[in-house]
Parts: structure tokens; C-alpha cells; sequence
């Protein structure tokens, strides 16, 4: 166990760690972080906002959402 860190720490992830382990970019994620905060789990605010590893199925989830969009004519075309 790391220095000053508990169990329920160790098992939270950083936003850099989620973007590993989707494979999506910094900047996509700080986007759906920020349109979707309701509905994306974390814990704490700021630079020390952690999220748990049922997360990255959130965050995959948005993904592959915006993926089925793209090629399609945004409504009112």
C-alpha cells in the first residue's frame, strides 16, 4: 500500500489512468467530464478528482455513443 493512501485510494483512478485504459484522448474526456458530470461517478474535486474503475465503462460508454453520430446530418439539415 503507498505511503498516506488507504484501500478505497488505491482502487480509484486518475483521468490520465481512464484514458489509458479507453484508449480516448485528454481533451475528449475533459469534455464529456464536463457535459456529463451528473452522470459519470468520481470522488473528490479539482486536480484531485478520482474516479472508480466502473468509470471507464461510463466513459466507453459515452464514446461509442459519439462514434454512432458521426457521419449522420445534425438534425434541422
Amino acid at each position: 500500500m503507498a505511503k498516506g493512501r488507504n484501500r478505497a485510494e488505491e482502487n480509484l483512478l486518475s483521468l490520465s489512468e481512464v484514458a489509458r485504459r479507453t484508449g480516448i484522448s485528454m481533451p475528449t474526456l475533459l469534455r464529456y467530464k464536463k457535459v456529463h458530470a451528473n452522470s459519470i461517478p468520481s470522488v473528490g474535486e479539482g486536480r484531485a478528482q478520482r474516479y472508480p474503475k466502473e468509470a471507464v465503462a461510463v466513459f466507453a460508454a459515452f464514446k461509442d455513443q459519439g462514434q454512432s453520430r458521426r457521419g449522420r446530418p445534425k438534425p434541422g439539415r
